[in-house]
């Protein structure tokens, strides 16, 4: 999925090319990565994931969930009280942990505040 190019930062392989607009600018997933490099990988209970992860009980995406690579972290946005604002990016990977019934995932926890203004336009 990514290829680690150095300590907390990522470049895409073939398959993720993730980018959202608002029609006047784009974020890549590749940008998201590099802005976010500095925020560490931590470990989040996947039972608080369940509620608000995608694809549970889709059919068409069992074979991205099982082909999904846990050893690479959920993007999370949250806000400033530190509630989560939305998945990002990792929603077959949270579902391949809860279905193999693993208590944590590694993910990062991006403050949404803090990225750069043209980013939350995007990203909001």
């Amino acid at each position: 999925m990514f290829d680690r190019i150095e300590k907390n930062t990522f470049k895409l392989k073939e398959g993720l090319d993730d980018s959202w607009t608002n029609g006047e600018h784009t974020v890549t997933l590749r940008q998201l990565l590099i802005v976010t490099k500095d925020i560490p990988v931590t470990e989040f209970s996947t039972e608080k994931l369940k509620d608000i992860s995608l694809h549970a009980n889709n059919p068409d995406e069992q074979d991205r969930i099982d082909k999904s690579d846990l050893q690479y972290p959920v993007l999370i946005f949250i806000n400033r009280d530190n509630t989560i604002k939305y998945i990002v990016d990792g929603h077959h990977r949270i579902q391949k942990a809860i279905k193999t019934n693993l208590p944590t995932i590694k993910t990062k926890l991006i403050p949404f505040d803090d990225l750069p203004d043209d980013y939350k336009k995007v990203l909001g």
